[in-house]
């Protein structure tokens, strides 16, 4: 689909939305990668770069107000956008610590958009912090959590056979397993 002049790809299942932006990987550090000449969420949200471009160079976003621009148009009109939940990484470093910082900055981007916007149904999931904490799934739970990520490990095995995210960290995806730790985040846009 196109977005503000942005080619997306956009998977529903049910009820639910997901659009790939297909953004270069960020590195953990933010820093950036070679292969992507060292494009990262971060270094756009801090200014230090003016665009970054799809890995498939569909699309260019010119700046991090054109990304957020573009993520609006998906969630929809702020009149619609109540009765839809936005799940994004927690962007607290104190509920979030060490985390991914593309998957910060994605959880950033959600809240620059509700304190703008003023969303008010939002989901904030603990990222990379998730294995030290208490198991707190069910058996059924952990189950079901196994099987969705163990199709997604699946389909990145499909387009890449070298890599698998269980195969690089079987102990850490197994204890996430687990666990799933969220917050709502507050009506009022803020934290």
């Amino acid at each position: 689909m196109e977005v503000l002049e942005h080619v997306i790809q956009k998977c529903v299942i049910a009820r639910i939305e997901s659009y790939f932006l297909r953004l270069p990987d960020g590195k953990r550090n933010g820093a950036g990668f070679v292969r992507s000449d060292f494009q990262s969420l971060r270094k756009l949200r801090g200014e230090k770069i003016a665009t970054i471009t799809a890995i498939d160079e569909s699309t260019t976003y010119r700046g991090w107000n054109d990304l957020m621009a573009t993520a609006s148009r998906l969630i929809g009109p702020s009149s619609t956008a109540r009765d839809r939940a936005v799940h994004a990484s927690d962007p607290s470093v104190a509920a979030n610590p060490h985390d991914h910082f593309d998957h910060r900055m994605a959880g950033l981007l959600v809240e620059d958009l509700r304190r703008k916007e003023r969303w008010i149904n939002t989901q904030y999931y603990v990222g990379y912090a998730l294995a030290t904490r208490a198991a707190n799934r069910s058996p059924d739970q952990a189950r079901e959590k196994a099987a969705i990520f163990l199709a997604y490990d699946n389909e990145m095995k499909r387009v890449n056979k070298t890599w698998s995210a269980y195969r690089e960290h079987p102990a850490f995806y197994g204890e996430c397993m687990l666990r799933t730790y969220a917050r709502k985040a507050r009506p009022s846009g803020g934290r």
